[in-house]
C-alpha cells in the first residue's frame, strides 16, 4: 500500500543543537536526532547512514508504508544498540504505527521499556507482541519475568508453563516454574527435578 494523504514538511530541522527529523504524516511523531560525538568514529558513521536512509524514505512519496516502516525501525534498532532510548523509542513508534501487524516493533518497544525501568509499559508492550506471534518464546519469558517482577505471581507461572507447552526443555522457564512452586508445592516433579539438578542439564534457549 502506498503512503497516501498530503505531505507535509519534511527535514531536519535544527533548534540550537538539536536535530528533528520531521514525519510525513499527523499520527507519526518526530525523531529527534542525538549527541553522537560520545560514540566510535564506525558507530557514528553507521548511525549517519541509516539517518539519511530514513530521511531518504520519509522525503519520497512512492515509497510504500512496509517500506517507511522498515527505515524506521531499522534506525530505532541502531539507537537501542547503542543506548540512545527517546529516539529508538520515537523510532519504533513510528513503525509499529505504520505497520501494526509486525510484532517486531511493540517486541522491541516492550524491551525498551524494561531495560528502562517502565514495568507496566513493557507488559503491555510484550502482550500486543504476543497476540501478534503467540508461540514467540522471548515475549513470554520477558513478560513473565515482568509479572514476577510486579509480584504477580500466579500470573508469571502461567506464562512460564505456556512457555513449556511450547519448548518442554526450557530450562529457564523449568527453573523460574520450580522456583515459584516450591513453597506451596515442594512434591511437584518439576520442584524435585530442580532440587535435584537435572535441570541443569536441559537445553537453554536465549533471549
Amino acid at each position: 500500500m502506498k503512503l497516501s494523504g498530503c505531505i507535509f514538511l519534511i527535514c531536519v530541522v535544527c533548534f540550537a543543537q538539536e536535530r528533528i527529523l520531521q514525519p510525513p504524516r499527523k499520527d507519526l511523531t518526530a525523531v529527534h536526532w542525538p549527541d553522537l560525538t560520545k560514540l566510535e568514529e564506525g558507530v557514528r558513521e553507521q548511525i549517519k547512514n541509516a539517518q539519511e536512509s530514513l530521511a531518504a524514505t520519509v522525503k519520497d512519496p512512492a515509497k510504500s508504508e512496509t517500506e517507511l516502516s522498515e527505515a524506521y525501525g531499522n534506525l530505532g534498532q541502531l539507537y537501542h544498540a547503542y543506548s540512545l532510548a527517546r529516539p529508538a523509542r520515537e523510532s519504533y513508534t513510528n513503525a509499529q504505527i505504520l505497520v501494526p501487524t509486525d510484532f517486531r516493533w511493540p517486541y522491541l518497544l516492550g524491551k525498551l521499556d524494561q531495560q528502562e525501568g517502565l514495568f507496566e509499559e513493557a507488559s503491555r508492550h510484550y502482550r500486543v507482541a504476543q497476540k501478534l506471534r503467540p508461540d514467540y518464546v522471548p515475549a513470554l519469558l520477558n513478560l513473565g519475568n515482568l509479572q514476577e517482577d510486579l509480584g504477580r505471581r500466579d500470573k508469571a507461572a502461567r506464562l512460564y508453563e505456556r512457555i513449556l507447552k511450547i519448548q518442554p526443555q526450557h530450562y529457564e522457564a523449568l527453573a523460574r516454574v520450580a522456583t515459584l512452586k516450591a513453597v506451596e508445592r515442594p512434591d511437584d516433579p518439576i520442584v524435585v527435578r530442580l532440587g535435584r539438578g537435572d535441570l541443569r542439564r536441559l537445553v537453554v534457549h536465549p533471549d
